[in-house]
This record gives structure tokens, C-alpha cells and sequence, in this order.
């Protein structure tokens, strides 16, 4: 064990003097130089903390070789902050080998300043046979029910009616409502045996449904996300959804670099950003512990990562690389699974430099750079740095670490560690200069029972708390309430016992969607060969609408904002079938935009039937003229003109094209120096033209 010992120091000692030389020009490099068990599909990232020279990012400045997969072409991205250098290997790299990535001193900021290069290598995740492949899902499938519940079948000898289960809300009492905070309840309720009862749910006080959906597969962690649209996990595709207020899906979120999403946290931000968390199982010889361990123990670490707007990873953090396994305090180290960190919250910090993570099995919230990836500090569990003041328990099994505007932490504590066992929703005062925590508001139930699992704690604008209880199977227990700062109960909730049925999360919020246009209201009227007329009806908040129309068998979108209920149209071609869609734009609330309406299709008439129906008219004045010529072009649709003007002996005077609107459009013309005489003046717009005589004088 000594000498064990000794190797550790000395290898520790090692990679801290060689990330430093790496680190001196680079400010975050991924994977961690050194560090082992990536998946074949990662990407390489990295940050020198300046704008970079877009022109420099040439593939050849840049090496990635597998000691087994040999060199790999990279395609070279700059993430959307401008710093971030992705490197994307066009061909995943093989299990069980070392990559080596080699960065030229070519590279420059975008002051000129030279950024050196540098030479580094990991080591990817050896390759399992299908036996151990089966063990590793298991175990990620595990962890997932250990919160969540296992999918249990229906027994045929169940006779209960469904019929009430599958649309609006679950089963439900309201126990108080007396004047909560405005807004209304969202959450998702599931059985924990997976019994047919889970719904993603909007409510008012009252138990009137705002919104109820009936859905087994999704709907855990239904909220409004930071960017204003709806999201809710999807645990049959191990994906983020995002909703319109229409509750249309218009986007999904995966984990990148071969790793599965994992259902505990999701943060999307208006600029398009997003952060995960993954779970990593991972073969150890849990013997260099001791003896007496597994010495094929699957050990499951927690991955969290920062997608860009296009879905690149631009920043990725392994447990792997900063915790130890013995870093969990209440888990068995002897058994063949071992889930050390269980991950599930995330709160980005109000500078966007860093965040906090909560790790339920470490009792652990640690504070991580995302400038560096290093651990700023650690709160709680075996590496607490601060001092609890009037929380001698602290918290113990906790979730939903949030931070308040004022920098105050609030935790739910499921406190399944306490003496007794007791939860609470609790606020601190965050003091990271002398490094205290002071406990300055609590509230928790005189009741039997606890909050075992899950669960979740929102302050309102109010100064109310709203307060999920998760997992909770006394019939004496509610599944959320409301208090007051004083801890006066205001509202609170029963989801009926008898399915012990769970929350995760529950939050109230005030909502006042950009909905989009009823697909139903839409129509197209007045087509003809070249044009045709689109109208909807109103939308909810809706300032304007954005309308966008193709050929059906074109990949192409023509767009035209417009702030009344209808379009028209032009230069279309004739006989042609269309898709068109339209959205809302809303000056508030955020977001700015709903998501687009179904496709509606609309074909345009022959050309024949058109000619008859697309007069075009010109008028010139004054006429004669000798300084400006004013010519009134009018058309019945939007589209393109032509106009071109000739003398008496044929010659062009003159010609130029106009996107011209439907109605008069008035062109002015400088003839000031034409010479006098008579002039023809013609106008195209597509098969329709006029010509007009003009005289100069």
C-alpha cells in the first residue's frame, strides 16, 4: 500500500508540472492531457482565452495521430465565442489507444500575437465484448431507476379504470390555496413502478388544467428553460426536447462525443447554448482499495457538457479527472456497481466563468471554472472547505442547488442521512472569501415520512417558496407546497397515494406564451399563376408574423415579415405546388419567437388563366418633361419589374430592375440631360408588360 502510495504522489506530482507547460498557452485543453477512458468519439477542444485568427485554423496546423488508428483527418471549427478551437476527427478513433494531438506554433489571436503550440495525448476506453457492453448499460439503465423507478409491466390482474389517466391532469387533491404567488404549476408525475399514470402537466390553483398530456415516455423535467420555450426529457431516446407554446417539438438536444444524455439536468440559453450532464460507467479494479473489492466493479462517473448554438461540445468535464471514487460517502465500495457521483443539478454562475454541480452520493456541491475546468471549491461531503454555521447536519443527499440574485445558495435537502432522516428546503448565506455558509431560512414538515429521492426548491418574485417533495410515500406528505418567508402554507398539492406516483421537479411560473398561428386558420386565397394571398388568424402575443414559402420540391425558404394576418405573395411560377409555414414574433415575453406552423401546401393556376388576370399599368408624369420623370408602376401581387426605356431610333436609354410590391410603386428618374425627343418607355413583370410614350422636352 506504500509503495502504492508513493507511485500516486509521484504521478500526481508529474501531471501538475506538465499541465502547467501545456496550460501556458492554452488556458483549457480536452481531453485532459494524461487523462484515460474517453469514448472513440470525442472531439479535442481547445481555449487560449483570446479571439483567434480564423485564417490560421488550417487542418495542417494541426496533427492528431492513434497509436492503432494512426493519423486523422480533422475537420478545424471556431465555436461561435471566437476562442474556442474544435478539432473534429472526420473518423472516430479506436478503443484502447493512445492519441497523441500536435498544435504547430502557427496559430494566431486576433492582435497578431503568436499562441505556441503544443504536443499532448489521452487514452481511449478499452473495447468491451458484448457481455461487458451489456454490463455497462445495465448498469447506466440502473442508475436511472434508482431514482426513477423500473419499468414494470401492467399485471393483468389489474382492474383499475384508465380511462381518467390518459388526458388532462393525474389524480390530484388541492389540500390549501390561500392567495399564492400568481402563476401557474408545472411539473410531470410518473409512477415509480411505471404504472400508466404519467402526464406532463400545466395547472392553475384551482386543479384547472392548463395543459395536461398523457405521456410514459417523456415529460420528466417539463419546465420553462432559461431561453422561454418549454423542455422535458424524452427517456426512451435519451434526448432533450423543446416545445413551442404550442407544444410542438422544434429542436432535441443530445450529448455529444459518444456519450448518452442523462435525464437529471438540461439548460438551454437564449444565445442557443446548452449544458447536459451524462453518466459514464466505466470497468475498475476496485482492489487497489482493497483487497477484498471487485476487481471488475462498474463504476459510474458523470460527464458534463457545454453544447454551442450549432450543437458543437465546447467545453466537456469529467468526474473521472477531478474526483476520486472513495470521494462517495454513503456507498458501498465492495459491490459490483458503483454509482460514486450521481450528478443532477447544474447553475451556471451570474458571470458565465463557472458553475456549480451537485453530486448527490459525494453530499457535494462543487464549484468548477469554465475557463480552466479546475474545481474552484468544494461545499459539503469529505473535501468541504467551509465552515456550517447553524446547519451543524448540513445537507445530506441533496438536489437542486440554486443560486438567488442576492448570492445566496438554496439546496433541497432530502437529508436521507440526517438522525432522523428529516427533508427540508433550505436558504444560505455563501460567503466564498472566508469561506463559511450560514444558514439563514429552513422550512421543513412536522410529518412522518421524507423526501427519499428527487425534489426541488424555487424562490418566487414574491418572496414565496415554491418547493417540490419528489419521492414521497406517506399519504400524510404533499407532493409540493408554497410558503410564505414566514413559512405560512399558501398552497399545496396531493398527487393521489394510491400510485406513488413522484415529481422530480415542480415550478410556477408566470406564462405568457408567443404562441404560433392555428395550422386550421390557415389559408391561401386569391392564387393565380404568379401569386397567391396567405392568411391565419391572430396568435396569442403576437406584435407581427414571419411567413415563409418554397416550392415543395425545392430545400429553399423565401421569407417576408409582415405585421397583419395575411401576405400576398409574387413572382411565383405557374402550376407549381408550394409549401408555406408562419410564425409569431412577440415584443414580449421572451422568447421573441414562436416556432414555426405546420406546412401548408397551395398550387398555383396555369399561365393561360393568369394573363387575363395580372394586368400591369404605367403612368408617366408630368409629360412632357424636362428635369424629373415620375413613372407609377401598378401591380396586383408582389414580384420583380423590368423597365427599360428606348429613343425613336431603337437605341436603350435606359433599363433596371425592381422588386416591386403590390399597389402603385413609384419610380423618379434624372432626365435632365436626355436629349429632347420622344421616348418609349416599357415595364415587364412576368409575362405581363406595358409600354407608355413620354416626350422630353
Amino acid at each position: 500500500m506504500v509503495n502504492s502510495f508513493v507511485r500516486s504522489l509521484f504521478l500526481i506530482i508529474v501531471y501538475c508540472l506538465s499541465s502547467n507547460a501545456v496550460f501556458a498557452q492554452f488556458q483549457y485543453i480536452s481531453p485532459l492531457p494524461g487523462s484515460k477512458m474517453h469514448h472513440p468519439q470525442t472531439n479535442i477542444i481547445l481555449r487560449n482565452g483570446n479571439l483567434i485568427a480564423a485564417s490560421t485554423l488550417r487542418p495542417e496546423n494541426f496533427v492528431v495521430s492513434g497509436s492503432a488508428s494512426g493519423r486523422h483527418d480533422v475537420d478545424v471549427i471556431l465555436s461561435d465565442d471566437g476562442k474556442t478551437i474544435l478539432l473534429q476527427p472526420t473518423v472516430p478513433f479506436a478503443n484502447n489507444e493512445s492519441v497523441t494531438v500536435a498544435v504547430s506554433d502557427a496559430l494566431r489571436t486576433k492582435q497578431n500575437e503568436i499562441i505556441k503550440g503544443t504536443e499532448f495525448n489521452f487514452q481511449t476506453e478499452p473495447l468491451y465484448n458484448a457481455a461487458d457492453q451489456q454490463r455497462l448499460a445495465d448498469a447506466h439503465r440502473h442508475v436511472f431507476e434508482e431514482e426513477f423507478g423500473t419499468a414494470a409491466a401492467e399485471t393483468t390482474s389489474d382492474t383499475r379504470d384508465l380511462s381518467d389517466w390518459t388526458g388532462g391532469l393525474p389524480p390530484l387533491t388541492i389540500w390549501a390555496n390561500n392567495n399564492p404567488a400568481p402563476g401557474s404549476v408545472f411539473f410531470h408525475n410518473f409512477d415509480f413502478s411505471y404504472q400508466p399514470t404519467a402526464h406532463y402537466c400545466i395547472m392553475g390553483n384551482n386543479a384547472d388544467s392548463v395543459y395536461g398530456k398523457f405521456d410514459q415516455t417523456k415529460g420528466i423535467g417539463f419546465t420553462i428553460n432559461q431561453n422561454g420555450y418549454l423542455t422535458l426529457f424524452n427517456n426512451n431516446l435519451n434526448r432533450h426536447e423543446m416545445l413551442d407554446s404550442n407544444y410542438k417539438m422544434i429542436d432535441k438536444f443530445y450529448c455529444g462525443n459518444g456519450y448518452i444524455a442523462d435525464v437529471h439536468e438540461f439548460i438551454v440559453l437564449p444565445n442557443g447554448h446548452s449544458y447536459l450532464i451524462a453518466y459514464d460507467p466505466q470497468y475498475v479494479d476496485m482492489t487497489v482499495y482493497n483487497p477484498n473489492y471487485n476487481p471488475n466493479a462498474v463504476v459510474i462517473g458523470a460527464v458534463i457538457q457545454e453544447l454551442d448554438a450549432s450543437k458543437h461540445v465546447v467545453f466537456q468535464w469529467r468526474s473521472w479527472d477531478h474526483f476520486e471514487i472513495t470521494d462517495a460517502t454513503h456507498i458501498l465500495l465492495s459491490t459490483s456497481e458503483i454509482d460514486y457521483v450521481h450528478a443532477n443539478s447544474i447553475q451556471l454562475e451570474a458571470d458565465g466563468t463557472s458553475f456549480l454541480l451537485s453530486s448527490r452520493h459525494m453530499d457535494e456541491v462543487t464549484k468548477i471554472s469554465f475557463t480552466t475546468g479546475d474545481i474552484i471549491w468544494r461545499l459539503g461531503g469529505l473535501h468541504n472547505e467551509f465552515t456550517f454555521i447553524g446547519d451543524p447536519q448540513k445537507f445530506s443527499y441533496q438536489h437542486d442547488v440554486r443560486r438567488l440574485s442576492n448570492g445566496h445558495l438554496t439546496v433541497f435537502d432530502n437529508g436521507n442521512y440526517h438522525s432522523p432522516a428529516k427533508s427540508a428546503a433550505k436558504e444560505y448565506i455563501l460567503d466564498e472569501t472566508n469561506k463559511t455558509i450560514t444558514l439563514t431560512w429552513k422550512y421543513e414538515r412536522n410529518l412522518t415520512g421524507s423526501s427519499s429521492a428527487m425534489g426541488s426548491m424555487q424562490r418566487l418574485p414574491n418572496g414565496n417558496t415554491f418547493i417540490c417533495w419528489g419521492l414521497v410515500y406517506s399519504v400524510q406528505f404533499p407532493s409540493v407546497t408554497e410558503v410564505t418567508a414566514q413559512g405560512d402554507v399558501v398552497w399545496e398539492m396531493r398527487l393521489d397515494p394510491e400510485f406513488n406516483d413522484g415529481i422530480y421537479r415542480s415550478h410556477r411560473f408566470e406564462w405568457t406564451p408567443c404562441s404560433r398561428p392555428s395550422f386550421g386558420t390557415m389559408q391561401a386565397i386569391d392564387i393565380t399563376a404568379v401569386s397567391a394571398k396567405l392568411k391565419w388568424s391572430s396568435a396569442t402575443n403576437a406584435g407581427s408574423y414571419q411567413v415563409q414559402y418554397k416550392p415543395t420540391t425545392s430545400s429553399v425558404w423565401t421569407t417576408k415579415n409582415t405585421n397583419k394576418k395575411s401576405v400576398t405573395v409574387g413572382g411565383l411560377a405557374p402550376n407549381t405546388t408550394y409549401d408555406w409555414q408562419v410564425r409569431s414574433i412577440c415584443s414580449s415575453p421572451n422568447p421573441p419567437m414562436s416556432g414555426y406552423t405546420a406546412k401548408r401546401k397551395f398550387t398555383t393556376l396555369p399561365q393561360k388563366i393568369a394573363d387575363d388576370l395580372l394586368p400591369i399599368t404605367l403612368n408617366a408624369y408630368p409629360n412632357p418633361a424636362s428635369g424629373n420623370l415620375t413613372l407609377d408602376i401598378t401591380l396586383s401581387a408582389d414580384g420583380p419589374v423590368s423597365l427599360h426605356v428606348y429613343n425613336m431610333l431603337g437605341q436603350q436609354q435606359m433599363s433596371g430592375s425592381y422588386d416591386a410590391q403590390s399597389g402603385t410603386n413609384s419610380i423618379a428618374v434624372d432626365v435632365s440631360r436626355w436629349a429632347n425627343g420622344i421616348y418609349f418607355v416599357e415595364a415587364i413583370s412576368g409575362t405581363q408588360r406595358t409600354t407608355s410614350k413620354i416626350t422630353i422636352e
